[in-house]
């Protein structure tokens, strides 16, 4: 499996993001609400961010973010989709990866917590609402009057200000030297909800979507107790998955929601068997595998069966039209139960909150260290086998929104990388 290096090529474009001149009143002041609204309290926000190369491919990622603004004991809090999760303060900042539960990394803070000292030991992070909480320069003065930070768009000239009272939101629009900018708020919080705009280039678009989170829970405090020191970020390093792309993928155990065994290997020489009109290319397995208990993950393991369906239909009208050899996508949701969770009923209530997807649901009892095979501590991943059962890469699975999106945009690397014709 590849890790999404969205928010790593992000970091380095914000230090040199283009600004420009001129601002009407308006903007302004429908700016400063929103620059008061992040200043005011605790805010914590999910922030799904989507960048489009001029060749239609996109990368997806995530980032979770926590901002508390208060004058006498800042704090910050971000997760790094499943790869980094941080804690600042006035005095140091807090890192782990929730994929290696040995490791932790503590470095001190030079001066109060701001987003200049955040950046001293952390790379910018790819979106507005933390420049914004902390203060620093976010509204223009002298050569820069009339301008508006916004990463990671950088310097923005705004230019009117549109309610859309139907939705509940508020539009500022403007631009930055390398196309236009938007800003949409909710209108009655000032809390972003979505922000687009061109991030390197004419061609090359940036969009976040924001959805609310609770600033209250405590899995935003980073624990480090137990976990050994690391000099740096760079070294919370992901434990390698026992199975990597190219070995077997093993036994895993399925079974059919009618209590039958449900064998990977027979069914994928029945698919590859099935005559077809569009050309005989490689079968390939896309084994949706998901914690059952895990909040969000069945939800999450829909919305990536669903997007494999339509690449699934894409490859089939390319084989058909293009290239008889483009591979052809078997799809099956796989629920993961811990052993002391599974019964008949279980299975029966599987099947029907299937029914009518287009899949078939399996399951397994092998629990948690199942899915760790191929993504430690993920509640999901999307499997590619070939019709050998060798693993040609695993997608992780994660809960939220775009979870299809950003499963498929994983997959479609791998396929692309391992199986279609060059």
């Amino acid at each position: 499996m590849k890790p999404a290096p969205l928010v790593a090529a992000l970091f380095g474009l914000l230090a040199s993001a283009p600004h420009v001149i001129a601002q009407a009143p308006e903007p302004a002041a429908a700016f400063q609400r929103i620059l008061d609204a992040y200043r005011a309290k605790p805010v914590a926000q999910t922030a799904s961010i989507r960048v489009i190369a001029p060749e239609g491919r996109e990368r997806i990622s995530r980032v979770e973010v926590l901002t508390e603004p208060s004058p006498t004991s800042r704090r910050i809090a971000l997760r790094l989709g499943r790869s980094l999760q941080v804690e600042a303060s006035d005095r140091e900042l807090r890192g782990v990866s929730p994929r290696n539960p040995t490791a932790a990394c503590v470095l001190p803070l030079t001066g109060p917590l701001t987003d200049e000292s955040l950046r001293a030991v952390l790379p910018p992070i790819p979106v507005p609402n933390i420049a914004w909480a902390l203060g620093g320069e976010v509204v223009g003065e002298g050569a820069r009057e009339g301008e508006f930070l916004v990463p990671p768009v950088g310097w923005v000239r705004l230019d009117s200000v549109e309610p859309r009272p139907g939705m509940g939101h508020i539009a500022l629009r403007g631009s930055n030297p390398l196309g236009p900018v938007e800003i949409v708020v909710d209108e009655s919080t000032h809390m972003l909800v979505r922000l687009t705009g061109t991030l390197s280039g004419p061609a090359l678009r940036v969009e976040l979507a924001f959805r609310g989170a609770d600033p209250g829970s405590k899995s935003w405090a980073v624990e480090i107790e137990g976990r050994e020191r690391v000099p740096s970020l760079s070294d919370l390093k992901p434990l390698p998955a026992e199975v990597q792309p190219g070995a077997q993928v093993g036994s895993l155990s399925l079974m059919g929601t009618d209590l039958s065994p449900w064998l990977l290997a027979d069914t994928m020489r029945e698919q590859a068997a099935i005559p077809t009109e569009a050309g005989e290319g490689p079968i390939l397995g896309a084994l949706v595998v998901y914690r059952s208990s895990a909040p969000g993950a069945e939800d999450a393991a829909f919305q990536a069966c669903g997007s494999l369906r339509s690449h699934k239909k894409f490859l089939d009208r390319k084989r058909l039209t293009a290239d008889p050899a483009t591979p052809r996508l078997f799809i099956r949701p796989v629920a993961v139960f811990e052993l002391p969770e599974f019964s008949p009923g279980a299975a029966r209530e599987l099947a029907a909150r299937w029914a009518g997807t287009g899949d078939t649901p399996v399951w397994t009892s092998a629990g948690q260290a199942l899915i760790d095979r191929f993504d430690r501590g993920a509640i999901g991943a999307v499997i590619i086998v070939d019709l050998e059962g060798v693993l040609l890469g695993a997608a992780t699975l994660e809960a939220g929104p775009q979870a299809g999106d950003a499963a498929l945009v994983e997959v479609r690397a791998i396929i692309e990388e391992t199986a279609v014709p060059k």
